[in-house]
């Protein structure tokens, strides 16, 4: 009986052992099956630069917590040995030193962990992947696998001299910044490019894409090699007037991101048509100091821009200047202002002078900002006027000055040119030094004073000077005004000032003044109609 008693207590235990071997060799595999799974998380931990003792701690791990550590690595879940007593790392900094590289650093308040262990993601919600395994050594991190514009989360552990891990630390994450953008934008094709007048050439193009990460900027758009302007990344077409008739131009656009980068420019060849002429004006005889002569006005279109200085009576202080036929005004920077102006009529934006006693500007740029910004791309500009007559005598920095004054001017609207009257006091005042420096230069050469009375060859030297220096792009500022040493021009004299400067590359003129001093135009009816008739041409 004793022996069947024993053989039913070992049939006892067997059966117990069958039961509870599935759920054991659930719960602690063996360490052949444990080295079978953790093969790839053996591997990276050797991968990472600490060998020793990747392959025990992962093995420890699986067989007392199973298989899914290997099969779910992304989170090191805290599994600690009897009598070890791991506080998480604390203080843990995160900093983007570069596109490239992320560095961390922590406090460790444990006195007998063997290292740590650091773990990374880009979306902590899905986990976390260890990245690193350190010395005790070395409680800092320069993590150089990271990608640029990018956002990391990191946390570390502490690792027990047995393998096991703390809790984790605090999570902190650092952003890298995008890496330089040294990609040029895609070039844009030119579609159209039509002269639809005698002095004007609308232009279209396709849209360019920026690879690169700055974005794109917008299109600059070149004439004769020289950029006459920047159109906004938003549209793909621009109209160039001002131009010369039966002239050949060579357009080009290139696009610009916002780290400088420009593409390369597709030129093509546009040649405008002649412009209509009129034979209707009378002769007219004009006297100067030293010849007398007959001459008829000659026609010439394609002005940019017909302007007139000054205020006349009217309610609105222009109605009797546009009805001359005058198509551009001076005006404040102000939004009220521009809105108000009669269709076909634009404005010359006043932004304030250069002082050559201090050789600073009277706006400060803080003005400029916060009016420009309010009227930036107003269709009723013509062109910012942003100095009259600055003295590289009086201040020899004064063309560098206007240049980062014309400069921020067009940073805050690239859609409109800058011009600025400069005075050819030669050789004190070259033009030189200012060719670049704005877009327009108005020229102002008076010939009507009352001690020489009217030399119109004052007109041709400074034609001849322009061209000396290159300027390539200028407007006639025309005499129309008297004072203490000038005198007002006849109707005959303003006539032979419009014909001199018509056989100039004027693209556009302006009259100073309908109004100076104590005087005004409308004392001058015979004047008023020497001016209409020349802006009828």
């Amino acid at each position: 009986m004793r022996g069947v008693g024993m053989s039913r207590g070992w049939i006892a235990v067997v059966g117990l052992w069958a039961m509870l071997a599935p759920a054991w060799s659930q719960a602690a595999p063996s360490a052949k099956l444990c080295r079978g799974a953790c093969v790839e998380q053996i591997a990276a931990c050797v991968a990472s630069g600490q060998p020793r003792g990747c392959g025990r701690r992962t093995i420890w791990r699986c067989r007392h917590e199973g298989l899914g550590v290997c099969q779910h690595p992304q989170t090191l879940d805290s599994a600690r040995d009897p009598g070890e007593n791991l506080v998480p790392p604390d203080l843990l900094m995160a900093v983007a030193r570069s596109s490239n590289e992320i560095d961390l650093s922590w406090s460790d308040g444990n006195a007998h962990d063997a290292g740590y262990a650091v773990e990374r993601s880009t979306d902590p919600s899905g986990g976390f992947v260890v990245i690193a395994t350190l010395s005790k050594s070395q409680p800092f991190l320069q993590d150089t696998s990271v990608a640029d514009g990018t956002t990391y989360s990191y946390l570390v552990r502490a690792i027990s001299r047995k393998g096991t891990y703390s809790p984790p630390s605090n999570i902190l994450s650092a952003t890298t910044p995008f890496a330089a953008d040294t990609v040029a934008p895609t070039v844009p094709t030119l579609q159209n490019a039509t002269a639809v007048s005698c002095a004007q050439v609308d232009l279209a193009w396709t849209a360019s894409v920026d690879s690169g990460n700055s974005g794109l900027k917008g299109y600059d758009l070149y004439r004769d090699g020289l950029r006459v302007t920047q159109v906004p990344s938003s549209a793909t077409s621009t109209s160039d007037t001002g131009l010369a008739p039966m002239t050949s131009y060579r357009y080009s656009v290139s696009a610009v991101d916002n780290a400088g980068n420009e593409s390369l420019p597709v030129p093509v060849t546009v040649t405008t048509p002649p412009c209509p002429t009129s034979t209707t004006a009378p002769p007219t005889t004009t006297t100067s100091t030293s010849t007398t002569t007959t001459t008829t006005p000659t026609a010439s279109g394609g002005m940019a821009v017909r302007g007139c200085l000054g205020k006349d009576s009217s309610a609105t202080q222009y109605d009797h200047i546009v009805a001359t036929g005058f198509t551009a005004l001076d005006r404040a920077a102000y939004r009220d202002y521009l809105d108000g102006l009669p269709a076909g009529v634009k404005a010359l934006v006043w932004l304030g002078d250069y002082d050559n006693t201090t050789c600073t500007w009277e706006k400060s740029d803080d003005w400029i900002r916060t009016h420009v910004e309010a009227i930036a791309g107003h269709p009723a500009i013509a062109a910012y006027y942003i100095a009259d007559e600055p003295h590289l005598w009086d201040c020899p920095l004064a063309a560098v000055h206007l240049k980062a004054r014309s400069d921020f001017v067009k940073s805050l609207d690239p859609t409109h040119p800058t011009m600025a009257v400069i005075e050819p006091h030669w050789p004190e005042n070259p033009y030189t030094p200012y060719v670049g420096m704005v877009d327009i230069i108005g020229v102002d050469r008076y010939p009507c004073s009352y001690v020489s009375g009217c030399v119109f060859s004052k007109i041709d030297d400074t034609l001849a000077l322009l061209d000396q220096a290159g300027v390539p792009h200028y407007w006639a500022f025309i005499q129309a005004f008297a004072d203490s040493y000038y005198r007002m021009p006849t109707a005959d004299e303003v006539h032979e000032e419009f014909r001199h400067w018509r056989q100039s590359r004027m693209e556009g003129y302006v009259v100073f003044s309908w109004a100076y001093g104590t005087d005004t135009l409308e004392n001058h009816p015979d004047v008023i109609d020497a001016l209409s008739w020349e802006n009828s041409q």
